[in-house]
């Protein structure tokens, strides 16, 4: 399959995962005809959870010349982007990093990256470089911008103590406070501290002017659910950013949840159900949602069972108890069996022992027994039935024969 990339550099096109391919992380890569070459990881699984705390970009790194400038923030700050200025310009693209520091030299960790191809870049100016995301900055933490080509025409400017600024034409005499020191590398690994200069640039802060947004996601298809869970990946980086979803029903009534919480529809829905996100900020942080926020519905049985592993029985004429803790709200119902392990062996409905022991939050204890258990071993089977409003909740089984 051929692929051509446009004027910009980017590339797309699409391929099926062959059979058999074990779920986990790949290493996907291209190689151009003319030498370029690209790489990513694609992660593959039935289920993956994933905590966000703050974005991060991994990224294989050819091993180029690249410059590196230290800085800190004063204060929590999310970062869109960057301006550097640009002296000139070569035939490959000029790619910057945010990454974290160590030991006050950079490190391999990147925190956010974008990239200009030479027909986006103006020489002899200041050019910008956005993120897909903000990346989330804590204060008074060292970080460093990382800067790479793959040429060696492009260059950008840059300040030494004692020379002459031809942008702001006056003498460097100071270096501000917050700003650290530049870096030189001839391999991305090993880095040069050049403490009399620092990189051109400015740091695009961001600065929000809604307190809160409203983002509508699309709608989802229901026929007879009664149940939802929202699956996202939301961002909220400070106590003063929030996330919600609304889901509203085909009846206009309108549920408000949150990232991986049930929630039950009582009368089951049949219809459109709207999906919007709604999410909080402050002046200077906000709520990021990365894509793939999906809806997932399900439909609540009326009948389960659940049978336990084999256990001795013990001596003949054995007397079996069998004990949990459930909540058995009106119109639901846990009926107990026992069966042997033989070829012919049949389940056979065990009674209740006494009254159900209230032990709080609305579980009682309940017990049921079997006399005269003749059977070399022993299962116990647990059918529940309930309906959509009055669901049964089994936990801590047990067993005891005597």
């Amino acid at each position: 399959m051929a692929l051509t990339a446009n004027p910009q550099g980017v590339v797309t096109g699409q391929f099926t995962i062959p059979a058999n391919v074990s779920a986990g992380s790949k290493r996907v890569e291209f190689k151009g005809s003319g030498g370029s070459h690209a790489s990513a990881s694609f992660f593959g699984q039935g289920t993956f959870v994933e905590n966000v705390m703050q974005k991060v970009v991994n990224s294989t790194t050819r091993y180029y010349d690249p410059l590196a400038q230290t800085f800190y923030l004063d204060s929590l700050r999310q970062v869109a982007g960057l301006d550097l200025y640009v002296e000139a310009k070569g035939t490959t693209p000029i790619v910057v990093h945010i990454r974290e520091t160590s030991n006050g030299y950079p490190a391999q960790t990147i925190l956010a990256e974008a990239s200009l191809h030479p027909s986006g870049i103006t020489a002899g100016a200041w050019n910008r470089w956005l993120f897909q995301t903000p990346v989330t900055l804590l204060p008074n933490v060292e970080y460093c911008i990382v800067v790479m080509c793959d040429d060696a025409v492009s260059s950008i400017g840059i300040a030494e103590l004692g020379k002459w600024s031809l942008s702001s034409q006056r003498w460097v005499t100071s270096q501000a406070s917050n700003v650290g020191v530049l870096f030189s590398s001839s391999n991305n690994s090993t880095w040069t501290a050049h403490q009399d200069r620092d990189m051109t640039f400015r740091l695009l802060a961001a600065k929000y002017t809604q307190a809160q947004r409203v983002v509508d996601l699309g709608t989802v298809a229901a026929s007879g659910h009664t149940d939802a869970l929202v699956l996202s990946a939301p961002d909220t980086p400070t106590s003063e950013t929030t996330f919600s979803i609304d889901l509203e029903l085909p009846d206009g009534t309108v549920i408000t949840t949150g990232d991986s919480q049930k929630v039950t529809f009582i009368p089951a829905v049949t219809g459109n159900i709207g999906v919007k996100a709604r999410l909080s900020a402050s002046e200077h942080v906000s709520t990021t949602v990365f894509p793939g926020t999906v809806l997932a519905l399900g439909t609540v049985q009326t009948t389960a069972d659940y049978v336990s592993r084999a256990f001795p029985a013990g001596a003949p004429d054995s007397d079996v108890m069998v004990i949990f803790d459930a909540y058995l709200p009106s119109g639901s119902t846990v009926a107990v069996s026992l069966s042997g392990t033989g070829a012919g062996d049949t389940w056979e409905t065990i009674p209740q022992d006494g009254v159900a022991l209230p032990i709080g939050d609305g579980l009682y204890e309940y017990r049921f027994k079997k006399v005269d258990f003749n059977k070399a071993n022993c299962k116990i089977k647990l059918v529940l039935n309930g309906t959509n409003a009055a669901r049964p909740i089994v936990r801590n089984l047990r067993a005891s024969v005597t």
